[in-house]
């Protein structure tokens, strides 16, 4: 590692595997200086850089120099790891909580938003654009009493074709009765709209995440990935369920990714790309060599798509075994946006 006032260069601790001649895929596998607990990794993109949440700080790929840097309390994050991460207008928003060094995991109870600028390197949380960030976060949140959205859990939010595309699922609360989950569909300014439900042709009415394909459809998961995936026409406004492609495979699951005919499907232990034109899929296993045995958040950038693979010890009674299994896991697979056809060669 090498040292500056500013960031810690961990380049050489990340373990890069280049499979694009044969795989089409790239391998980041991370140490456990950096992430030691293997949960579900937090990322995002911007300006050409990745950004990631660490248990030990902000994490920074930068794509142009292919250079990985640790920003740590060292080096002026205010506290000991980062839970969280958002963008608001071309700057980052970093949520910062306190490790617990002995559970190795991260307090969400103190954590603290903070502006992050990437020139200098400082972090700040007691000024106006602060106050503004979180008040364009208040004011995005939507709810039943002032929109149309179906109910108040709110799993992803997606604007195509002028719309608001907002995704909930079936919520239980515990002095009431289940409320069922759905799409709905709002116009921007006002907030109001459609709101779609099983009966309406949705494959299930817990909703989870959304992707669009080729300036046309919407593409709804539900998380089983025995229940498909359910598509809207923008044109027929006609709802369809896809259970399985042609060649079989199932095609629910939790992520989704869309890029012009291409969907890439994340699941608990595979990805699945389907192409919606031939409606042929492939699945890429674990045993191709992913960081991880378990895949988490998908993202996407002008030329990759990058998927997050993590390993999940289960219950307390395996916790033992499948940490010195497993030691070690966790890291992102790059795929480029434009081989994705290649999959299908």
């Amino acid at each position: 590692m090498t040292y500056t006032d500013k960031y810690i260069d961990i380049t050489n601790l990340i373990d890069v595997e280049n499979r694009e001649s044969d795989l089409n895929m790239t391998f980041y596998r991370f140490p456990t200086e950096v992430f030691p607990k293997h949960h579900k990794l937090r990322f995002i993109t911007l300006d050409n850089n990745l950004w990631i949440a660490s248990n030990y700080g902000l994490v920074n790929h930068d794509l142009a120099t292919d250079k990985w840097k640790l920003i740590d309390s060292t080096r002026g994050l205010p506290n000991d790891g980062v839970s969280q991460l958002y963008t608001y207008t071309d700057k980052l928003a970093v949520f910062v909580a306190k490790r617990n060094d002995f559970k190795n995991t991260l307090s969400h109870r103190t954590r603290t938003a903070y502006l992050f600028n990437r020139n200098t390197y400082k972090f700040k949380s007691t000024n106006k654009e602060l106050y503004n960030f979180h008040k364009s976060i208040k004011g995005t949140r939507l709810y039943t009493s002032n929109s149309d959205i179906v109910n108040r859990t709110v799993n992803d939010v997606m604007y195509f074709k002028k719309r608001y595309w907002v995704t909930s699922n079936t919520f239980t609360a515990r002095t009431s009765n289940a409320t069922k989950g759905g799409v709905a569909k709002l116009k921007g300014f006002s907030r109001r709209g459609e709101k779609f439900y099983e009966n309406d042709g949705l494959a299930s009415s817990s909703c989870f995440n959304l992707a669009n394909t080729d300036d046309r459809y919407v593409w709804v998961t539900h998380s089983d990935k025995k229940l498909g995936l359910s598509r809207y026409d923008t044109l027929t406004e006609i709802w369809s369920v896809y259970k399985e492609s042609k060649n079989g495979v199932l095609l629910g699951g939790s992520d989704i990714i869309g890029h012009d005919q291409f969907l890439v499907i994340g699941q608990n232990n595979l990805i699945v790309i389907y192409n919606t034109e031939t409606e042929e899929a492939v699945e890429l296993k674990q045993e191709l060599g992913f960081p991880g045995r378990d895949f988490g958040e998908l993202g996407k950038d002008d030329k990759f798509i990058w998927i997050s693979n993590h390993t999940w010890y289960g219950f307390k009674k395996y916790t033992k075994e499948r940490k010195e299994k497993y030691k070690g896991q966790s890291g992102l697979t790059r795929i480029r946006i434009n081989s994705l056809s290649a999959f299908f060669e």
